[in-house]
């Protein structure tokens, strides 16, 4: 990745540019943004600029040999960090799955937890960086720069770090070796360990602007719909590209909650227990994946009872399920429903039994949603 590649962020990458000018470089920098937005391409587009050996004003050259290896991914003093689904033999598993990384970052830097997860064939594993990975990384950096003016360690999901993977890593973030850099890409900031949180500088990388998001595309050759898209897609490119693609990575959620919300409107256990058990049968980043796109459609359907457009997201597919439910989620019942359902996030975040969470959501779902739908003829 070139800054000229990552979609908008202008303002991001005059400052990380000044700092690369300036040799003001933060030793650990923590870059944080939705899942698919511009975090990790903007993180690795800094580390090729700071070793870039004849830079612009503007970009990495592309011609240098420093350059030349980063567009392989195989810099010698590139160093990657990722979560994997088990630890084998080898002292250091992010290098097992090396070959599988960059076949993934070549393919779509623009890439989300669940592209990773098919190329590790996760199924229902949840990764982990493990201990062992810390050790390794201190053996790493125990010797010189091989070539490059600053060694970059490039952390993905710092917040799925095994505990004492975290606190072996805590010393070397703190102080590590001389030009040495740190750069951790989350997409859930507040899960990473308190005490490296304390330590890293934070850059926040914000949802895109939509002619920002309808710039990029077009720069990429799509000219149609647009600006549809761009509005769509929430200032986040990865979805944007999906539904040029498409793609629309939510219309299987789509088609789940359509089942869900039938079965709350039929109000009848006998019905919501499959629906419960194949929502259980996801892999658990599907399971929350699920419930964070209920999460959105329930704030568009209040919303949508403003009848401001602009102020909407959703697609043609989703208005549909609008029209079906009507005055379902009112302003008396749209928090506490949203309550619940980050309440069987947080349950299947802890490893809890999903049928259980699945049919017990439905349920409290069936209550709360019960008056509305009462009062509009629905049930």
């Amino acid at each position: 990745m070139y800054f000229r590649d990552v979609a908008g962020l202008d303002e991001l990458k005059t400052f990380l540019r000044r700092t690369a000018q300036t040799g003001e470089v933060a030793h650990a920098q923590l870059f944080s943004g939705a899942e698919g937005g511009g975090a990790f391409p903007l993180a690795l587009a800094y580390a090729r600029y700071l070793n870039c050996q004849s830079p612009s004003q503007e970009d990495a050259c592309g011609r240098c040999p420093s350059c030349l290896k980063y567009d392989a991914l195989a810099h010698p003093d590139l160093f990657f960090i990722f979560p994997v689904v088990k630890a084998s033999a080898s002292p250091t598993p992010s290098d097992d799955f090396v070959g599988q990384w960059r076949e993934m970052l070549a393919e779509e830097p623009y890439f989300v937890p669940a592209d990773w997860l098919e190329y590790l064939q996760a199924g229902n594993s949840q990764p982990v960086i493990y201990t062992k990975e810390a050790d390794a990384i201190e053996q790493k950096l125990s010797f010189r720069n091989y070539e490059a003016a600053y060694r970059v360690v490039l952390i993905w999901q710092p917040e799925l770090m095994h505990e004492s993977a975290a606190n072996k890593l805590l010393k070397l973030i703190e102080e590590p070796p001389r030009r040495t850099l740190f750069f951790l890409v989350s997409s859930m900031p507040d899960k990473v360990l308190g005490t490296i949180q304390s330590r890293v500088q934070q850059i926040r990388v914000p949802p895109l602007r939509e002619a920002e998001v309808a710039a990029a595309l077009s720069r990429n050759g799509i000219t149609t719909d647009v600006e549809r898209i761009a509005h769509l897609a929430e200032g986040n490119y990865r979805r944007a590209v999906d539904m040029c693609r498409g793609e629309w990575a939510d219309r299987e959620y789509l088609v789940l909650l359509g089942r869900m919300m039938d079965a709350i409107l039929k109000g009848d256990p006998a019905v919501m227990r499959p629906v419960s058990d194949e929502l259980a049968q996801l892999g658990r980043v599907s399971q929350i994946g699920f419930l964070t796109y209920c999460l959105r459609i329930f704030r568009e359907l209040y919303i949508s009872r403003v009848g401001i457009a602009e102020l909407n997201y959703l697609s043609p597919e989703e208005e549909g399920l609008v029209r079906m439910l009507g005055g379902g989620i009112t302003g008396q019942n749209v928090r506490p429903l949203m309550e619940e359902v980050e309440l069987a996030i947080r349950h299947i975040r802890q490893n809890g039994n999903g049928r259980m969470i699945f049919f017990d959501l439905l349920l409290r779902l069936t209550a709360g949603m019960a008056p509305a739908l009462r009062a509009k003829g629905l049930k």
